[in-house]
């Protein structure tokens, strides 16, 4: 069983504070001993038997007071933020999603209130509305949304650029849709931490107005208006003002406190529940001084992710981790750096890395280990790069943090730069990410992972969005300078002949298990596992399968005439791009990475507006504004982007996403037909039906891939437009699913638009192919005959790293 996250004994202390003086604030009306108007004796008595906290400047008994004066303060308090977070919360989300002149006056009024101090806010709100709780409780509402606009307006900017909202549009989804399912689950996590703040800061408001007499009114029982009306007689009587000063801070302290560390992850130690067998018993001592793992295994749950796993890098090493989607690569990689998946466990084995154990040691030391001893290369390095952050600076922060000296920091960030073949001028490093390549950016983050000297290089998948040509082009900047300083390098990868072009060596992974490891050139030569002989089957039927298909027969489904696209006013991306598909025909768009082919089909969406050109579907024009395309037009064009961790919404089940479109698109299938249709769409991809009941979050990138191919699947397009859907699939689900896209191509006559990095893609699919360049289309042509006679110089070379043959002559 996993464990539960328990509070610490700090925690209980905090709760036990807040519920104490929350439950004072309900329920003590009902514990009062006197009326909150009733004169018990002189003013300012000392406490006494009867009054245990003596009497106010009126003679009232302030416990009584104290107990009635939280119950309004702390009910108007929780309606504030209720209503502050959905007026402002909504607003936010509406006005950014719709953005035009909704969007600008929000943020001018949103810029007048925010100019403006608080008080005056307060003022006003009571000059209009009178003195009050209620305009007390306005004026809060009023500040509280004010700040909350601005921060789930950013929020939500950030939940906009996530794929999954692009797919909610293309279906035809409503605003409303889109605001309550796709965009406001990411702003849950930012209310929880911010409803203690906000709390806190519309009791203070509230007890503000009261202390000083615009907000509750006497007679009443408030704690602010106790320390107003009390003030003069804080010598005479200190209990008067001290009571309801300890209520408010008995309150407003431990509940922030509580919550912050609630919200915020623990930093203790990781503890892990204890396993039948002792790690102890299983190693006692590494056998090597970069990274040792004896015998790991690790639950989540009852189910095993990872058993007996056992391997060993020495400086200089390079090791590639192959293996089917969902065979617990990523789970190993991870693992390896001390940092298990949520609500999982090791119940055996050991990792040291640098000769610690990463499973023995606090949280602290594991970080500072892996920033002195480990460069970490992730899959997308566009998700990694802060958009709004130059390249230099980028560098020098990471420089800073590493605690280079000053005097030597420029020099080596230079040096680092052109040893990953990167430019070291001025004009190269006042870039922003989004202006450069997709090479370039994962070369930066080389860049940063060898600038602390690693002694282990850890690679997840950094090739899946390059082309092969920047993919050889980093593998050998990788490869040659692991050689020249010693490192380490551990990587995860699925194309065979892109690993084979740096790893020394193959750890051949299935169902958590490692099925193999062995010398590449013995693993390419004769594999001695039924996995890798899979592996190695599904790489060679590239070769030996037809690259062409019979061309189909009917008219033209799609049109694209002279288009042109370009990024605001800078020269065009590309330009003059035409073609026409036939219903069942295949078009494949390959190129170098940067050339414009996911914005190609971004304009064939609808999702980027082209500069010129036009577009026709079914004989008709096909407007480029999504917004104006028909229901059966945006049902007609399907897509499945290239990200598979940003194309789900990782909020909902597999079964909540598949069956929106189901609900869409086959409103009348009754619920049993529903069921089957999703199980069928399941079994379609290779996918277990198990996987409906499991948070997207908990699959593989590989299975989310499948997933999305699924959900596009569904809404039986006429033409399906699919960015890299095979860059996070093995060999062997790689060619699986190219036969169930050609399948359904040549069934349905269903026409396919792939872009891709991956020349096995177009070579499986036949059709046509279009290869990009700068400025546009370089070459064009049915499949066999580019294959056959290529004639751009980024066709020959995007080929010439097509097999395993190939790449084992590129290695150095």
């Amino acid at each position: 069983m996993t464990a539960r996250r328990s509070l610490t004994w700090t925690q209980w202390l905090l709760l036990l504070c807040a519920a104490t003086a929350l439950l004072i604030s309900l329920c003590g009306p009902l514990l009062a001993p006197y009326g909150i108007d009733d004169i018990a004796d002189m003013p300012f008595a000392p406490p006494s038997a009867d009054h245990w906290l003596g009497t106010d400047y009126l003679g009232a008994d302030v416990l009584s007071r104290l107990l009635v004066g939280g119950h309004e303060l702390i009910v108007l308090g929780l309606a504030v933020v209720v209503s502050a977070w959905l007026i402002g919360g909504a607003l936010a989300m509406l006005s950014t999603l719709r953005g035009g002149w909704l969007e600008r006056l929000v943020l001018s009024v949103v810029d007048v209130l925010q100019s403006l101090p608080s008080l005056v806010v307060l003022m006003v709100t009571v000059a209009l509305l009178g003195a009050g709780y209620r305009s007390a409780a306005c004026a809060a509402v009023l500040i509280s949304a004010v700040d909350i606009i601005r921060i789930a307006r950013a929020a939500t900017l950030q939940a906009m650029q996530h794929d999954y909202v692009d797919i909610a549009r293309l279906r035809g989804e409503s605003t409303l849709w889109i605001l309550a399912y796709e965009i406001a689950p990411n702003l849950w996590p930012l209310v929880v931490a911010d409803v203690g703040v906000r709390f806190i800061a519309a009791v203070f408001i509230m007890a503000t107005a009261s202390f000083l007499g615009l907000g509750a009114q006497p007679p009443m029982a408030d704690w602010g208006l106790m320390i107003m009306e009390n003030s003069q007689g804080l010598g005479l009587q200190p209990l008067a003002v001290l009571a309801p000063v300890g209520a408010l801070l008995l309150l407003l302290v431990p509940a922030n406190l509580l919550l912050d560390g609630i919200v915020a992850r623990p930093r203790g130690p990781k503890r892990y529940p204890k396993a039948p067998l002792s790690r102890q018993s299983v190693c006692t001592a590494p056998c090597s001084d970069v990274l040792d793992i004896r015998s790991l295994s690790i639950h989540h749950a009852d189910q095993p992710l990872l058993q007996q796993v056992s391997l060993a890098l020495e400086a200089g090493d390079v090791v590639a981790l192959i293996g089917a989607s969902g065979s617990g690569k990523t789970t190993l990689l991870h693992a390896a750096l001390g940092e298990l998946p949520h609500g999982c466990h090791a119940t055996q084995g050991g990792i040291w890395l640098a000769g610690e154990d990463m499973l023995a040691i606090p949280s602290a030391r594991q970080r500072l280990l892996r920033r002195r001893y480990v460069g970490y290369l992730p899959q997308d390095a566009r998700a990694a790069l802060l958009p709004f952050q130059r390249v230099g600076l980028v560098l020098q922060r990471r420089a800073r943090a590493l605690g280079l000296p000053r005097a030597a920091r420029t020099a080596r960030l230079l040096q680092q730069l052109q040893d990953v073949g990167l430019p070291a001028d001025a004009a190269f490093l006042r870039r922003y990410p989004h202006q450069l390549s997709g090479g370039q950016r994962q070369r930066i983050m080389l860049a940063l992972a060898l600038l602390g000297q690693p002694r282990l290089l850890v690679l997840d998948e950094p090739a899946s969005a390059l082309d092969s040509i920047a993919t050889q082009s980093l593998y050998t900047h990788i490869r040659r300078i692991a050689r020249q300083r010693g490192i380490a390098v551990l990587m995860v990868a699925h194309g065979l002949e892109q690993a084979a072009s740096i790893a020394d060596r193959f750890i051949v992974l299935e169902e958590g298990r490692i099925a193999e490891q062995s010398r590449v050139a013995d693993f390419l030569a004769a594999p001695t596992s039924l996995a890798g002989r899979r592996l190695m089957r599904a790489q060679r039927r590239v070769s030996v399968l037809g690259s062409e298909r019979p061309s189909p027969t009917s008219s033209p489904i799609l049109s694209v005439q002279s288009l042109e696209c370009g990024h605001g006013a800078t020269a065009p991306l590309w330009q003059d791009v035409g073609f026409r598909l036939a219903r069942g025909g295949c078009l494949s768009i390959v190129g170098e990475s940067g050339c414009g082919k996911t914005t190609l089909l971004r304009c064939l969406l609808g999702l980027h507006t082209a500069s010129a050109g036009s577009l026709t579907l079914h004989g008709r024009p096909l407007v480029q504004c999504l917004n104006e395309r028909t229901c059966e037009q945006q049902r007609c064009l399907q897509y499945v982007p290239q990200d598979p961790y940003d194309s789900l919404n990782p909020f909902w089940s597999v079964r909540a996403l598949l069956g929106r479109l189901l609900h869409l698109f086959s409103p009348e299938l009754p619920r049993a037909a529903r069921e089957q249709a999703l199980a069928n769409a399941m079994q379609r991809v290779g996918l277990p039906e198990s996987l409906l009941s499991v948070k997207v979050q908990r699959l593989s990138g590989g299975q989310r891939q499948r997933v999305a191919l699924a959900r596009a699947l569904l809404a039986t397009p006429d033409v399906l437009l699919c960015d890299e859907v095979t860059s996070a699939l093995d060999s062997e689900r790689r060619n699986a699913l190219l036969d169930v896209l050609d399948h359904l191509r040549r069934e349905r006559q269903m026409t396919l638009i792939m872009v891709t990095h991956d020349m096995a893609v177009p070579a499986r699919l036949g059709g046509d192919i279009l290869v990009m360049g700068e400025g546009g289309i370089v070459e064009r042509g049915a499949v066999g005959e580019v294959f056959a006679a290529p004639k751009h110089p980024v066709t020959h070379a995007m080929l010439a790293y097509a097999s395993i043959g190939g790449a084992q002559q590129e290695r150095v």
